[in-house]
């Protein structure tokens, strides 16, 4: 799961998306509301709105479950707020449906269930103090359990998430605790998408944590381990960059959480003297002020990159890059492929091969990540001929480019070759161009291949496989 899932603009569910923001922005002023004065209210309530890259979210990206897990979090933790004032059960109660919904969104939104969990706790005077508390509050501790046992179950029939996703991205099977930040530079300091680059705002919500910490050392705790596991899941995400988003968009909810410790250094900051508050406000308004031109420029691709503007899997029309061949097959010489290495499915030359239910996979390229190129933007462009004599529903052939761990794939990118655009009975040309993604791991492999998974013959030759890398 490379992003959160885009919603489709059909005007019931926009419709839903406009009230699910403007519920945020009640819920946000709500909460603040609840933990500070007034004038750090509103200061922080235009810090999160328009010095973040949830500014981009709300005026130009499409509507997306970022918002709607913006506004999930924020009912979570004003829930838990409401409920830790006089433990009555409606709060508690309300709180099924919010984390359902959250889990069956998000993986790792599980974690909101930290909230609950620590501000239950509070900050006990002795052990005996808690063994009070327990016996008093135990029926309403069985259900917060049973509560988090319901989601975890729930969360297995979300098409949103997959397997070991409350951790990291990709197969459980195939994960290790070492991918966890695989990807953490990038994700905070990339020029593509790095968090803290495009949104330098959440620094000073992280060095918000020390006040919070002072103030309340179990919403420290919740808000702090809660922003660990949203980092670790997203730095372990193979597909980590998003060259049509501002900032890195999946940890846009996040400051659902970061608006606690932030407000409590405005706050730090707000009660100091006379200077402090101009400085402050200086920062504020700069902090602002930046976010909105970055995100502008952005808006006008005039984003800065390490070697071009927009990083996609097309490869870019430049004089600065260089392509070479690495890789080739026109299947003249030798007979490694036995009988399916044949003179009728030559479209070139003598010889080319054939693919069907017994012989599903053409040669290509192997190659280790890290030694295939050193830049961080690189473009694989693979192109090869083939020819079918069924009809195009029929075919079941793909030209694949993909990235291996440990036998995982990530990053899959397949042409099928069924579509209308290619004929039966004729040589069809077919070409893929793919941007070669950071290594999660040193020893991750990048394939490219033509596959055959019907039980239809199909005929391929004369593949080509060319690595583009910029020159400068």
């Amino acid at each position: 799961m490379a992003s959160l899932p885009a919603l489709s603009f059909a005007p019931p569910l926009f419709l839903l998306w406009v009230v699910m923001a403007a519920a945020g922005f009640f819920l946000l002023w709500k909460i603040l509301s609840q933990y500070f004065e007034r004038p750090v209210t509103v200061l922080t309530f235009i810090l999160v709105l328009f010095g973040t890259n949830l500014f981009w979210q709300i005026v130009f990206a499409p509507p997306g479950a970022h918002i709607f897990l913006f506004t999930l979090y924020l009912l979570m933790i004003l829930l838990t707020h409401l409920w830790q004032k006089n433990m009555h059960w409606l709060p508690l109660v309300a709180m099924l449906p919010v984390m359902i919904a959250i889990a069956f969104l998000h993986a790792p939104g599980i974690f909101m269930m930290l909230f609950p969990a620590f501000e239950w706790t509070g900050d006990p005077k002795s052990l005996d103090e808690m063994n009070v508390k327990f016996r008093k509050d135990r029926v309403q501790l069985v259900f917060l359990a049973g509560m988090f046992v319901i989601c975890l179950i729930l969360m297995q029939f979300s098409w949103f998430n997959g397997p070991g996703e409350i951790f990291y991205y990709g197969d459980a099977t195939g994960a290790d605790f070492p991918v966890l930040p695989a990807n953490i530079h990038r994700v905070l300091f990339s020029a593509q998408n790095g968090w803290l680059v495009y949104s330098p705002l959440v620094i000073f919500a992280i060095a918000g944590f020390w006040f919070q910490a002072e103030k309340s050392r179990a919403l420290f705790l919740a808000s702090f381990l809660f922003l660990l596991a949203s980092l670790g899941s997203a730095a372990s995400n193979p597909a980590w960059s998003f060259p049509e988003s501002f900032g890195y968009p999946n940890l846009i909810e996040t400051y659902a959480v970061l608006c606690l410790p932030l407000g409590y250094l405005i706050r730090w900051g707000w009660n100091r003297n006379r200077q402090a508050r101009i400085i402050l406000l200086v920062l504020s308004v700069t902090v602002v002020f930046l976010n909105i031109f970055q995100t502008l420029q952005f808006r006008r691709s005039a984003r800065v990159e390490p070697s071009s503007t927009v990083l996609t899997d097309s490869i870019p029309q430049k004089p600065w890059l260089k392509c070479s061949r690495i890789a080739s097959f026109d299947f003249e010489n030798g007979d490694d492929h036995g009988p399916f290495r044949l003179k009728l499915a030559a479209r070139s030359g003598n010889y080319g091969l054939l693919l069907n239910g017994q012989h599903r996979y053409s040669p290509g390229l192997t190659s280790n990540l890290g030694q295939l190129t050193d830049r961080d933007s690189s473009w694989i462009n693979a192109s090869g001929y083939f020819l079918f004599t069924c009809k195009n529903a029929s075919s079941k052939v793909f030209l694949v480019i993909t990235c291996i761990r440990k036998g995982v794939a990530y990053k899959y990118r397949v042409t099928d070759l069924s579509a209308g655009r290619f004929h039966p009975n004729q040589w069809n040309r077919v070409t893929m161009s793919y941007l070669v993604p950071f290594p999660v791991e040193p020893d991750d492999l990048l394939q490219v291949y033509f596959m055959d998974y019907g039980e239809e013959p199909c005929f391929i030759d004369d593949i080509e496989i060319d690595l583009c890398k910029p020159t400068l």
